[in-house]
């Protein structure tokens, strides 16, 4: 945190050299393990999330590094955490 902002570049890849993010096989799968680790989330996301044609399968679908499974579940945990506490 005491660190120059022009440093980050420099620690953040330091640091994800020393990280591996194990994949899960699905994003359920990796929701489970986060739910059961970390608590569970207020309202839970559709199954058409990533339907085919949806605006959000188009979009990762563009995207030059897709998010795998437990990338993409770490999104959606945050976002259903937030829903959570913001009441």
């Amino acid at each position: 945190m005491n660190a120059l902002l022009s440093d980050w570049a420099v620690i953040l890849e330091k640091t994800a050299a020393t990280v591996h993010l194990n994949d899960k096989s699905s994003i359920q799968e990796a929701i489970d393990e986060f739910i059961r680790t970390y608590g569970s989330i207020d309202k839970p996301f559709s199954e058409t999330l990533l339907q085919s044609g949806s605006p959000l399968a188009l979009t990762i679908h563009e995207t030059k590094n897709k998010p795998n499974n437990k990338q993409f579940c770490a999104a959606q945990y945050c976002l259903g955490l937030i829903r959570r506490f913001e009441k």
